[in-house]
């Protein structure tokens, strides 16, 4: 059993607990050194609740002993980062996007604190953190298309390194398209034509096409660096990461608290989300009529389910309930730079969820699906998930930013302000609010984590609700 020791200051005020560990004996049976540690007690616990918690941490740093995992609490925090993004990742608990967000929050986390020791990191190394992160903000890097891109592409010179789907196409006399391109890239043709018409793209979607095209990234775009300020938002990101890695460190014995929680991180900035007024949504539905069928389907599912863009893409046929005029929503089509696009078994916050559709909605799906069904549409070779509900004409399962891109470009081509897929949330959320639909409902149908979460996010929307039924409720009792 693990021994403790006390040690007191000079004013016999309990300071810390010294464990120490048996060992055993080397093969010449000499006494080995035994395992310690030092629990350090914080000034605001009493001595029965110190030796509580000196006890139960001494229990899990034996049991860690006995198991060959000594002196874990020496790791550093990168080492345990490290451990814990595996661990999450492993057991489900986070999808693959969540944990590509984590590794880009350790690029700017790492070379601050990375090297501490976890039973050496207090919170003044954390809020020196966030105060770096706010004075040097961020760079931004986005790649613009040399003449060279535009070249490769129309006399199909590909590189040495090009997809071999690429290469059957030039060496059968065709030309490269906007499409085949984005396939070979896991990306939308949309995207691809916005490289070619000489706009800024993410430094990701460069390199995938780029690799596709055979070449070096630098051959073909050249990279643009701008700085941006971080929103307190993002800065508590960084935050919550970091909690949460201490909090699998406190939750295994390794220190006695999470320092992230004395932390001072900056307050979150909710900014006014921004929404469709009806009359704008009107005109948009207006402008989707004449647009492609499968184009029709996918807006206006986005439009009247406030589902995020990827949850819409990722519906199958068996989510579809025609008879009760709901979509089940329960999985996700998710892009990244790593695996391309890619089926998420469960939305974002693992909020799976019935969503109540329009019919005429609904009815334009059903038309999409017998359009499918009558040319013949299947998944191409390369692509696998059958049962997804929206596939392009080439097979391919529609990109998340493609989505985006479509929008924006229906917004140019009607004369409407920008739109974006995501306000559409924003939308739907401030129609059901100033109808009267409690918070616990809206998050509901918006997959939010909490009520909270909505609260916060639609602040302005609930207090101008709420300003409204002060006035019906004025009008009923004739009073000002």
């Amino acid at each position: 059993m693990a021994n403790l020791r006390e040690y007191r200051d000079e004013n016999g005020k309990l300071k810390a607990f010294y464990i120490r560990v048996y060992r055993g004996r080397d093969a010449d049976g000499k006494q080995l050194p035994p395992y310690k540690e030092t629990f350090h007690v914080p000034e605001s616990w009493s001595e029965t609740t110190a030796r509580k918690k000196a006890e139960a941490y001494a229990a899990v740093f034996e049991e860690r002993c006995l198991n060959g995992l000594q002196a874990t609490n020496n790791q550093t925090f990168r080492e345990y980062a490290e451990y814990v993004i595996k661990l999450k990742a492993d057991n489900g608990d986070i999808v693959h996007s969540t944990e590509v967000r984590y590794r880009g929050l350790t690029e700017r986390i790492y070379p601050e604190i990375g090297y501490i020791k976890l039973k050496d990191l207090k919170p003044q190394h954390l809020n020196r953190l966030y105060d770096k992160l706010k004075s040097d903000g961020t760079v931004k890097v986005t790649a613009r298309a040399k003449t060279k891109l535009q070249k490769v592409f129309e006399e199909g010179n590909l590189g040495p390194s090009a997809d071999e789907n690429l290469v059957a196409l030039t060496e059968q006399g065709k030309r490269l398209s906007r499409m085949a391109i984005g396939r070979a890239a896991h990306l939308s043709a949309s995207t691809v034509s916005r490289m070619l018409q000489g706009e800024n793209v993410q430094k990701d979607r460069a390199e995938a096409v780029a690799k596709a095209l055979g070449y070096p990234m630098e051959k073909l775009f050249s990279i643009q660096n701008e700085r941006e300020d971080l929103s307190n938002k993002t800065i508590r990101e960084y935050h919550q990461f970091i909690s949460s890695v201490l909090q699998v460190a406190e939750k295994e014995g390794l220190v006695p608290q999470n320092v992230a929680a004395k932390a001072s991180p900056p307050k979150s900035d909710y900014p006014e989300a921004d929404f469709y007024p009806p009359e704008l949504v009107k005109r948009i539905l207006a402008a989707i009529q004449n647009e492609a069928l499968y184009w029709r389907a996918i807006a206006l599912l986005i439009i009247f389910s406030g589902a995020r863009r990827g949850e819409i893409l990722g519906l199958r046929f068996c989510d579809l309930d025609f008879e009760h005029n709901r979509i089940h929503i329960c999985q996700s089509l998710l892009y990244t730079a790593k695996r391309g696009k890619y089926i998420e078994p469960r939305p974002k916050n693992k909020k799976r969820r019935y969503v109540s559709i329009a019919a005429m909605a609904m009815d334009t799906v059903k038309e999409y699906i017998d359009w499918r069904n009558a040319v013949g549409i299947e998944p191409n070779d390369q692509w696998k998930e059958s049962d997804l509900v929206f596939i392009n004409p080439d097979g391919e399962p529609f990109s998340p930013d493609g989505v985006t891109d479509w929008f924006s470009n229906l917004s140019k081509k009607y004369d409407l302000p920008h739109i974006h897929p995501h306000a559409f949330r924003h939308s739907v959320a401030s129609a059901l609010i100033f109808s009267g639909v409690d918070t616990v409902s809206v998050a509901g149908t918006l997959g939010h984590a909490s009520p909270t979460t909505t609260e916060k996010i639609y602040a302005h929307f609930i207090d101008a609700a709420e300003k409204k039924n002060e006035e019906i409720l004025s009008n009923v009792y004739g009073v000002k």
